[in-house]
């Protein structure tokens, strides 16, 4: 029995808790129609009986069609939701038991879907495998050709990830060259600082040595000293010893000699004298200093 819209429906007669007439009515939203609503009592048991089986609510995702909707959909024109029919997704309901209770239960139009299970109960028993939705079949086939594309697509990421590999390498081993010379250059550096640094250390060794000859013949010649202390306390009074004496032997030799040899004898020993006299103070000066 076809209703131009599911709100005439009598609310006093439903028996069917689970499922409402807005749910199984038209849903063209008014383009074709008010809401229509084809009422099956016996479609009605068979469907709340279905829920009971499988212990979940039922998901109507398309019950009865007007013309125009059932053209929007795609549906065929002589389509059992132009009575009554329904459309129930799968969600997280077992296909193969919602198949098993629905053709127990009387469904006798049954069209498995991807996400659907078609059902109605027309003449003579069918198993659809197109009614409503894309087949079975075609989700194979779908599946086959998605499995194909991704292999193709995978070959040729494969090629693409070879291709790139292989310029990375190149470069890796351009930047491998380049840092091998780079190592080689600074091995070369290092090499001529140490030559460099080498003769530096050889220099530096012989002026050590010289310096510390020197000292050795410093602390050589100062141990001499320390060690004759008499030597150098009559060499240091030698030159006054001396100076004295030649003061002496002058003015004697001056009151002996003759009135004429005295110029001479004089002149001489001024001479020496002097000179010796300036020369020990002037020697004993330097060492003061």
């Amino acid at each position: 029995m076809l209703y131009a819209s599911y709100r005439d429906v009598s609310r006093a007669g439903w028996r069917w808790p689970h499922f409402t007439p807005q749910e199984l009515a038209c849903r063209c939203g008014g383009r074709g129609c008010r809401g229509a609503y084809w009422h099956d009592a016996a479609f009605l048991d068979a469907l709340e009986a279905l829920r009971a089986e499988m212990g979940r609510p039922l998901k109507i995702n398309s019950g009865h069609r007007c013309a125009i909707w059932n053209a929007v959909v795609g549906g065929v024109p002589n389509s059992e939701h132009r009575r009554m029919a329904v459309d129930i997704a799968f969600g997280r309901h077992d296909r193969r038991a919602m198949v098993a209770a629905a053709e127990r239960l009387g469904f006798t139009g049954i069209g498995i879907a991807r996400s659907f299970l078609h059902l109605d109960r027309r003449d003579g028993r069918t198993l659809d495998l197109s009614e409503g939705g894309r087949s079975v079949m075609s989700d194979i086939i779908g599946l086959a050709a998605s499995a194909a594309g991704g292999g193709v697509f995978g070959l040729v990421g494969t090629v693409i990830g070879r291709v790139a590999g292989l310029i990375e390498r190149r470069q890796d081993n351009t930047q491998e060259r380049a840092r091998w010379a780079h190592d080689a250059a600074m091995q070369e550096a290092r090499m001529r600082e140490l030559a460099a640094a080498t003769e530096a250390q050889i220099k530096l060794a012989d002026a050590a040595g010289a310096w510390r000859g020197l000292a050795a013949s410093m602390e050589a010649e100062a141990a001499i000293g320390d060690s004759y202390r008499w030597v150098n306390a009559v060499r240091a009074l030698t030159r006054p010893l001396l100076t004295l004496l030649l003061w002496i032997i002058t003015g004697l030799v001056y009151l002996g000699a003759t009135t004429e040899a005295r110029m001479g004898i004089v002149e001489t020993a001024t001479f020496a004298a002097t000179a010796a006299t300036l020369w020990w103070f002037g020697d004993r000066g330097q060492k003061g200093r």
